[in-house]
């Protein structure tokens, strides 16, 4: 970078560096889920006036699955209410992953332009906020969910609206994923013994994948049917996706 006076080092580049930690409340094995950190948030500080039940407070946040057409997953009233059903908004105003390819300016989007961040500071305080404060973990909570482009779940069944069908046709090919790591980790372990005993194994010793094709996915899911007692949420009540 070059300023007036010649080369400028960013201000990152004059601080030492740091080891990345994970931030307080978060899980680093999982992704960051709304409904685990955010709604908690929210429930603290939020929903006693913000139910969506009066005129005064039409603006709901609270946990409560909303029908939003044909959506295979439960989403709350406070998330799309929030990302105005998934649009980037003066409230949550994030970078969408269809934005301008060019080159954007510094702060273009995301959590510094978001009102549910500056609206807890001193001098942006409305009158109906003047009492709520919030911690600085939880405003960097909510600031970290922005800038990840507001995810709503943290693992792929995490609060979801799937027919028990389609839960069954999901875990054949989690076990599908399931059965291929493992067989790919054996035959790589097979792979490093022969280059170290030079002695190249048969083709039998590799572990093969067989529970594919349409007939066994077909029982495979009949199977799982049986076994299982799944259930579709119900839109309307309040839904916590499990820890």
């Amino acid at each position: 970078m070059m300023g007036d006076g010649g080369p400028v080092r960013p201000e990152a580049l004059r601080r030492a560096p740091r080891t990345p930690v994970p931030m307080e409340g978060v899980d680093p094995n999982s992704g960051f889920s709304f409904v685990q950190v955010i709604q908690p948030i929210l429930d603290r500080n939020c929903t006693e006036c913000h139910t969506g039940e009066t005129s005064d407070h039409p603006f709901s946040l609270l946990d409560k699955v909303a029908t939003r057409g044909r959506a295979s997953r439960a989403f709350s009233e406070s998330y799309l209410n929030l990302t105005r059903n998934g649009r980037s908004n003066p409230i949550v105003n994030w970078l969408d992953v269809q934005s301008a390819p060019p080159m954007l300016p510094p702060n273009y989007a995301g959590a510094t332009k978001s009102q549910l961040i500056t609206m807890f500071e001193d001098g942006n305080r409305s009158e109906a906020h003047k009492d709520v404060t919030i911690t600085d973990l939880e405003r960097r909570q909510l600031a970290l969910w922005i800038d990840l482009l507001v995810p709503f779940v943290g693992c792929y069944t995490e609060r979801h609206a799937w027919t028990p069908a389609q839960q069954a046709e999901h875990a054949y090919y989690q076990m599908k994923r399931d059965t291929m790591a493992a067989i790919e980790q054996e035959n790589i372990q097979l792979l490093m013994q022969w280059q170290q005993d030079r002695r190249l194994p048969s083709l039998e010793s590799f572990t093969q994948f067989n529970r594919g094709g349409v007939d066994y996915k077909r029982d495979f899911i009949a199977s799982w049917l049986q076994e299982n007692r799944p259930t579709t949420p119900q839109r309307g009540t309040p839904q916590r996706g499990s820890r």
